[in-house]
């Protein structure tokens, strides 16, 4: 497959995955337009779409290794966050901590079905995880909102 034809496939994927830059971040996200995620998901989106721009599938890959790990720092802030909240309330952390075990089974899941197919896989599969650390940080700064 060609260079032109890999990132083709790479920018269906992303696009597909909900982390391609839109008009309208939250367009596509159904039922979630109430959480504060218009801001993440295009800057995102901006970062992924550099990444995409890069020529070579090892520079666009390192690119959004950046990314990713950016994003699941991010992630984890937010879960810490979420974490305390609970604790200042006097909330158990019990039900959290189980739907956060259950989301990253989920989320793994969910990937690995998502980029069947996609060319390059690895990037796909850093896109995809993008796209779900950006939607479940935004739940959880719902939490105690």
């Amino acid at each position: 497959m060609g260079e032109k034809m890999k990132l083709l496939s790479f920018l269906a994927v992303v696009g597909m995955t909900g982390v391609a830059v839109a008009q309208d971040a939250t367009s596509y996200v159904v039922g979630l337009e109430s959480f504060p995620m218009e801001e993440a998901v295009r800057e995102y989106g901006e970062m992924t779409k550099e990444c995409a721009e890069l020529k070579g599938e090892a520079a666009g890959y390192g690119c959004l290794m950046a990314v990713h790990e950016d994003a699941e720092e991010k992630l984890t802030g937010a879960y810490r966050k979420a974490l305390a909240t609970l604790d200042a309330v006097g909330e158990s952390d019990g039900p959290l901590r189980g739907a956060q075990r259950a989301w990253i089974a989920f989320r793994d899941a969910n990937c690995a079905v998502r980029i069947v197919g996609a060319e390059p896989e690895k990037s796909a599969k850093l896109a995809c995880l993008i796209r779900a650390a950006v939607l479940r940080r935004a739940e959880l700064s719902q939490i105690g909102d």
